[in-house]
Formats: structure tokens, C-alpha cells, sequence
């Protein structure tokens, strides 16, 4: 494999251990407010910045398994494109290349989702 397609699958496991890490802390708080705070989903492994984002939001960036949520700023273009803006966060879409990857990390594709 290329070093390249190496470093962006690095990049995709590290967002998907903070999109696990997300579903743990949310099924941890089933009941509470509708704006939830979440770590960045971004590429970079030492980010764990913390992320204010609406219910709405999150449920809309988790029922898409290509979709994550970052920090303004924190996308990786090589790796992802900016879908949606939002203050202090955008929502990413992983490239094609690395579905395979992204969804191996999906909890709700593999069915560890607990609904809330």
C-alpha cells in the first residue's frame, strides 16, 4: 500500500474511534438537554476538543457513516469535505475511497447503538 493511502486510513481510524467515543458519551446521558457536548471527530489522534453540537445535528451527521463532526478548522481536505458549517463545528464527509474503513467503525452500522 502507498504511504498515502496509509495516512488517510490512519486519519479515518482516528475519526472513528472519536465517533465511538461520542456514541459511549451520549448513551451515557439518555436524558438532558438537546444540545450535547461531544468530542471533535477530527483527524488529528491528540484532539479531543469539546463540541457543543444540537441533537439534531448529531443524529443527522450519525445517520451517514461518511459523516463526522469536527471543529472549524480541523478538516483534513486530502481526506474529507466540508458538507455543512455551523458555529464552531462543520460536518464532514469522509472521501469515497475510505467507506470501507469508516464503516468498519460505524457502532450504529455494527449494532452496538443503544437508542436513548
Amino acid at each position: 500500500m502507498e504511504s498515502g493511502r496509509l495516512r488517510l486510513e490512519r486519519i479515518a481510524d482516528t475519526e472513528g474511534s472519536e465517533r465511538v467515543a461520542n456514541e459511549v458519551i451520549r448513551r451515557s446521558r439518555r436524558e438532558g438537554p438537546k444540545a450535547d457536548t461531544i468530542r471533535c471527530e477530527c483527524g488529528n489522534p491528540v484532539c479531543h476538543e469539546p463540541l457543543e453540537v444540537s441533537d439534531d445535528d448529531y443524529e443527522r451527521a450519525r445517520s451517514d457513516s461518511m459523516l463526522f463532526i469536527v471543529a472549524r478548522g480541523h478538516e483534513i481536505l486530502e481526506a474529507e469535505d466540508v458538507v455543512e458549517t455551523n458555529a464552531g463545528y462543520e460536518i464532514v464527509r469522509k472521501h469515497e475511497d475510505m467507506r470501507a474503513v469508516v464503516e468498519r467503525s460505524d457502532p450504529r452500522k455494527r449494532g452496538d447503538h443503544v437508542q436513548g
